[in-house]
């Protein structure tokens, strides 16, 4: 058993240490089935894909706290949704079609820098049936969460904008914890938005909630070309039975030392690896706090 040094963690990441020390346990064993994604291309074509800038507050006790940014993508038509990372969605496919050399990306350090920090979660919302989709990446696990639509309850407010260049006219709504403000277009009536938020007779292009902890922007919009819904399965996901309780297991989750976990499920042995608890919080927020 291989013993990690307070100088390998000062020199690597910590992620990068681990990975070196776990990617042959990966591929010599099932493991590497959990790198395996089949897709699931549906036959209609996307009607409009909306690049966003999301700003999320990385500390939401202290208000001076740091941010970060992603561009997230949302293709959508009038039974289909999909909003995802799409920096990360093309690393899944290029780790799908590759699979002979996945080792060679688990060993570049660069590879591993270019998508720290990336939106794991993919929302998928069929209007046929009335179904959202959540896929979720924690604790060393994917986890998928089903539930019905749940369509935010917006009050459209007299106040209008201009995002490239459509009118926009400014919604408010309380869902799920948090109080949002949106701006919509009626131009394009497609009722979607970043993230859950829909429900609008026009596609959203900029929401935030009362606190500033998270933010969207569109920044590019394309009507044209923009190819299909596209929608990801991932192997051996497991359910999340309840969303509220869900969201608890999370949120304790990120206050847990991830080097112990490690520890259990690969033998590892990691010393001196200092532990930073997470002090922000999720988009819903309407689950018990402890």
């Amino acid at each position: 058993m291989r013993i990690l040094s307070y100088h390998n963690i000062s020199s690597l990441s910590f992620y990068h240490c681990v990975i070196r020390l776990i990617v042959g346990i990966l591929f010599s064993c099932s493991c590497f089935e959990g790198f395996c994604y089949d897709y699931v291309e549906n036959n209609d074509s996307a009607l409009i894909k909306v690049v966003y800038r999301r700003t999320m507050a990385t500390d939401t006790i202290n208000p001076m706290g740091n941010s970060i940014e992603e561009n997230l993508i949302l293709k959508a038509n009038s039974n289909l949704s999909i909003f995802y990372s799409e920096k990360l969605w093309e690393w899944w496919k290029t780790i799908a079609s590759e699979k002979g050399n996945i080792i060679n990306y688990f060993l570049d350090r660069n590879w591993h820098n270019s998508i720290a920090g990336l939106e794991y979660n993919i929302v998928y919302r069929n209007y046929t049936q009335n179904l959202t989709i959540d896929h979720q990446r924690y604790d060393l696990t994917n986890w998928e969460l089903v539930e019905s639509i749940e369509r935010p309850e917006w009050v459209i407010c007299d106040s209008v904008c201009t995002i490239l260049n459509y009118e926009c006219v400014m919604a408010k709504a309380n869902f799920r914890g948090r109080i949002w403000t949106a701006f919509f277009t009626p131009e394009i009536p497609i009722k979607e938005g970043p993230w859950k938020l829909c429900g609008l007779p026009g596609i959203i292009l900029k929401a935030s909630d009362s606190k500033n902890h998270y933010s969207y922007e569109a920044t590019e919009l394309f009507t044209r070309n923009v190819g299909i819904v596209e929608f990801q399965m991932k192997r051996n996901r497991i359910k999340i039975k309840d969303r509220r309780k869900g969201l608890q297991y999370r949120r304790k989750c990120l206050s847990e030392d991830i080097s112990k976990k490690i520890q259990a499920a690969y033998g590892l042995d990691i010393k001196k690896v200092r532990h930073t608890p997470k002090n922000y919080d999720f988009e819903e927020t309407d689950y018990p706090h402890e």
